[in-house]
């Protein structure tokens, strides 16, 4: 497999909140021309809190060109062997559930935990590349001020 170069996205995004209710946009594509790809995502989330545990599920979509999924997961003639065939990515739309779990009690500071699960599109996985259609996100965050 030839290496894929690291490259640079950029792009604009919009943000919108009332009412505890929370909307991304967000609009990206390779400035380095590497892949030539394009990402656009859309986002909704809502916080609801009991007393000071906040809770906030969030549903997003991604769309991928296919320039961008061909990159990354495409597989060119040259690049076959006996386990792995010709693959020309298409564009994908990938979609993703998650809940986040946050609380300023503990340590004088602040805590989160998020859990997001994504589900690929067949556009990427179908590629001999990828061997799940989706993807378990854990993270964790402490953060703190310090005087």
């Amino acid at each position: 497999m030839e290496k894929r170069k690291v490259s640079i996205d950029t792009g604009i995004g919009l943000s919108y909140e009332k009412q505890n209710w929370k909307i991304n946009l967000s609009n990206m594509f390779d400035v380095l021309g590497n892949s030539n790809g394009y990402e656009a995502k859309a986002n909704i989330s809502r916080v609801f809190n009991y007393g000071s545990l906040f809770f906030e599920p969030k549903l997003s979509i991604s769309y991928l060109n296919d320039t961008h999924v061909d990159y990354y997961y495409g597989v060119k003639p040259n690049e076959i062997n006996a386990f792995i065939w010709t693959y020309q990515g298409q564009s994908a739309i990938n979609a993703t559930i998650g809940l986040s779990l946050s609380t300023p009690v503990f340590f004088d500071g602040f805590t989160s935990l998020s859990l997001e699960y994504a589900k690929f599109d067949s556009g990427i996985t179908q590629s001999p590349l990828v061997e799940n259609d989706n993807n378990l996100n854990v993270r964790f965050l402490f953060s703190k001020f310090f005087e």
